[in-house]
């Protein structure tokens, strides 16, 4: 066997399709209160990156109010005080696909509310 037959054995292996990633779950919808701390989290099907949008925006955490933090194949959005400007539709996103859940946001209650 020659140098010239290895190479032509080896160029007509073909590799099976990679399978792609698959979220197992879907995100949930969000009810909060100003001031509440938000945990968004989403579950794939093997360790890909993921990426969270907001509003179809991408999400630019600040690691201390808006935390990202991914773990093998699960990734978690961490919202802490929540206020009326993060209210909208977040997406988990990776290879194509996407989970979706809107967060709501009410005001604080009053504090007559509150002692009742």
């Amino acid at each position: 066997m020659t140098s010239r037959d290895v190479a032509h054995q080896f160029s007509c292996f073909k590799f099976p399709p990679a399978t792609p990633a698959f979220f197992k779950k879907e995100l949930e919808n969000q009810d909060a209160i100003e001031g509440d701390d938000v945990t968004l989290r989403c579950e794939l099907s093997k360790p890909v990156k993921a990426e969270w949008k907001r509003d179809g925006q991408p999400l630019q955490p600040d690691g201390r109010r808006v935390v990202v933090e991914q773990d093998w194949t699960v990734s978690r959005l961490y919202i802490s005080r929540v206020c009326a400007g993060d209210r909208g539709t977040y997406s988990c996103e990776a290879e194509g696909t996407r989970v979706v859940a809107s967060l709501h946001v009410e005001g604080e209650l009053s504090s007559t509310w509150k002692e009742q």
